[in-house]
């Protein structure tokens, strides 16, 4: 697509200008070997050569920037310059300390930010100490020892701390005048750093934007279609409908839902067919008093109608027999209109732009389209194609599963925090690299495909364009880690734990050990248990740390008084309600006889079993039937 819009700019454009990122001695309009780590480059001029040829337009001119190291982002770091010129390239050329000495002076060291101790060969670096009360952390001076400034690795127990590591070097680097968007987050698995980052950075009040593209399976428009077809699956079963009825967009009240729940729980009400008929509330709740019972019985069958009307036609049209799948899909959209999910929709957009949540509203803004687009899909590969209801429902939700919603990022001072591939960082002077391990890099490819090695061939040498195969990946994947690792200005944090969050060791990557190579001087700092005051105070000023103590009972923790102190001089009402928390013992309280005799009524009914349940558990009876 994005060739076929160049070819006809190419007819209306007086000038057109392609950037690729290329090595100064390679040939622009030879693609070379799919191994190579500009092959995608190589490849993308070729391709340009070729349409350019086609439209008989003038052989383009060919200009290499980047020559002057002055004038590029590297003019400050001799280090990170060295890593764009030689990472992934063959033989190995090492970096000697002092090689170009081109730094500005009285800039803010991205060194100074590396925390805990450093091991290499066996040997440590002792860290300054300082008192809790001044919040600050204990700093090892990469200036001081032998290694590099400005690029750094760390290890730590699991993700969880490698982004609380992160958290507190923003911090430090905040104090020394950097923008967050300065800095920038890349992680080796989305779904794993992706969530642990948005906690802990809000937290932490650090703004970010989580470059993700989210799953709908969680979205409440979503999650009611699965419970509508669950619903009919299971013929109107309690569960489904409740699960329905109690979703997002449900057409009725809570109150009324609740009165419908309690209704069909005492009368085990199921099955279409008894949605079709009058219901009796005023027996099943046992109301003698005739006003009392026709309005509830008048309630009851409202809300019962109501609802019915609602699912009568698709429950009618879909729930037996076999369909096509474009029956099913145009059952299905009419039923979304029929219930108006798309106005409902855009108010909640309305509603979330107002109270500034631009994700959720760019969420919502999507969801409606995306569903209508998993529907078109399938009725485009397997329209006429009959199937039951359970088929269909695992057709959708496989759909579902696979769709994403993207985001787009607000212009705004804030982090991004993004993966390889989709995330784009531009003027960033700090990077955080998170999993380097080899559970992340290489990432895992699927199996096999359907098409032999040489029917691949056959069909690329036709012209024909192919997915990649798994070794064509890990190519890719290294060419879009050589653009993420060059990206920082000043400094390069490659970071990664000892196991994951299932306790399972991880090793380091590939990566870890190219890096060394390129920097033999390059030490690895161990991220210990550390006690100093800002690894204490945390992201939540120390509240996670008092609330561990009054847990573990460690009132003789000099560090733990102190926060004690500070909490109480300063955020008294905050720790009263902690201390209330930790010491609260629950009121022994019996059911009063007024609420007795509105579950029982005035004559005990049962039979011998449910007595015998009394006799042995008067809790367990009246769980099970005082509610009923």
């Amino acid at each position: 697509m994005q060739y076929r819009l160049i070819r006809e700019l190419m007819k209306v454009c007086s000038d057109m200008y392609l950037t690729v990122i290329m090595d100064e001695k390679q040939s622009v309009f030879r693609t070379g070997e799919k191994h190579e780590l500009f092959y995608l480059s190589r490849k993308t001029t070729v391709h340009f050569m070729k349409m350019i040829e086609e439209n008989g337009l003038a052989e383009p001119e060919i200009i290499r920037v980047g020559e002057d190291t002055g004038k590029t982002r590297f003019r400050k770091s001799a280090e990170l310059d060295h890593l764009e010129k030689q990472l992934f390239r063959f033989p190995v050329k090492p970096y000697k300390t002092g090689e170009r000495s081109d730094r500005a002076g009285g800039q803010p060291e991205s060194g100074d930010i590396a925390a805990g101790h450093s091991t290499a060969a066996g040997s440590q670096s002792q860290a300054e100490t300082c008192d809790i009360a001044a919040g600050e952390s204990t700093i090892a001076d990469p200036q001081s020892q032998a290694g590099t400034r400005d690029v750094s690795i760390h290890v730590l127990a699991q993700p969880q701390q490698e982004i609380a590591f992160v958290a507190e070097c923003v911090k430090k680097l905040r104090r020394q005048g950097y923008r967050y968007r300065d800095i920038g987050v890349v992680a080796g698995d989305m779904e794993i750093y992706g969530t642990l980052a948005k906690d802990v950075f809000a937290q932490a009040g650090i703004p970010c934007f989580i470059d993700q593209k989210k799953s709908i399976l969680a979205n409440p428009f979503v999650s009611m279609l699965d419970a509508l077809f669950d619903m009919m699956q299971y013929d109107f079963r309690y569960d489904t409908v409740m699960r329905y009825l109690r979703g997002k967009y449900s057409p009725l009240t809570r109150e009324e839902t609740d009165l419908l729940d309690n209704y069909l729980l005492a009368s085990g009400i199921r099955g279409s067919r008894r949605w079709s008929q009058e219901w009796e509330a005023a027996g099943v709740f046992r109301i003698r008093e005739e006003s009392k019972a026709a309005k509830l019985n008048e309630s009851i069958n409202d809300i019962r109608s109501r609802v019915w009307t609602a699912f009568e036609e698709i429950n009618g049209s879909t729930r037996t027999g076999k369909h096509t799948v474009e029956e099913y899909a145009a059952a299905l959209v009419r039923f979304m209109e029929q219930e108006d999910f798309y106005h409902k929709l855009e108010a909640d957009v309305e509603k979330f732009r107002a109270e500034g949540d631009s994700e959720s509203a760019k969420e919502y803004e999507q969801i409606y389209g995306i569903v209508l687009d998993v529907l078109d899909r399938l009725v485009e590969l397997l329209g006429t194609e009959e199937t039951g209801l359970k088929e269909f429902r695992e057709l959708l939700d496989t759909g579902f599963s696979e769709a994403r919603v993207g985001m787009i990022p607000p212009g705004v001072d804030q982090i991004v925090v993004g993966d390889l591939t989709r995330t784009r960082l531009n003027h960033i002077k700090h990077l955080f690299f998170l999993g380097a391990t080899d559970a992340n890099i290489p990432s895992a490819t699927g199996s096999g495909g359907v098409l032999s090695s040489s029917e691949r061939s056959f069909l690329a040498q036709e012209d024909f364009t192919l997915a990649p195969t798994d070794r064509e990946k890990i190519y890719t994947e290294q060419f879009y880690l050589y653009l993420t690792l060059t990206k920082p200005e000043e400094h390069l944090y490659l970071c990664l734990c000892e196991s994951g969050n299932d306790g399972k060791e991880q090793k380091p990557a590939y990566l870890i050990d190219r890096m060394q190579k390129l920097y033999p001087e390059l030490t690895v700092c161990v991220e210990e248990r550390r006690k100093d005051a800002v690894h204490i105070l945390g992201q939540d000023t120390g509240l996670g740390y008092l609330i561990r103590g009054l847990r573990n009972r460690s009132f003789q923790d000099k560090k733990w008084q102190q926060i004690f102190s500070y909490y109480k001089e300063k955020h008294e009402e905050a720790l009263q309600k902690i201390l209330e928390a930790a010491f609260y013992q629950p009121a022994q309280a019996a059911l009063t006889k007024a609420a007795a005799d509105m579950l029982y009524q005035d004559m005990l009914r049962g039979s011998a079993s449910r007595f015998e349940l009394y006799a042995s558990c008067a809790y367990r009876y009246f769980l099970q039937y005082g509610f009923a």
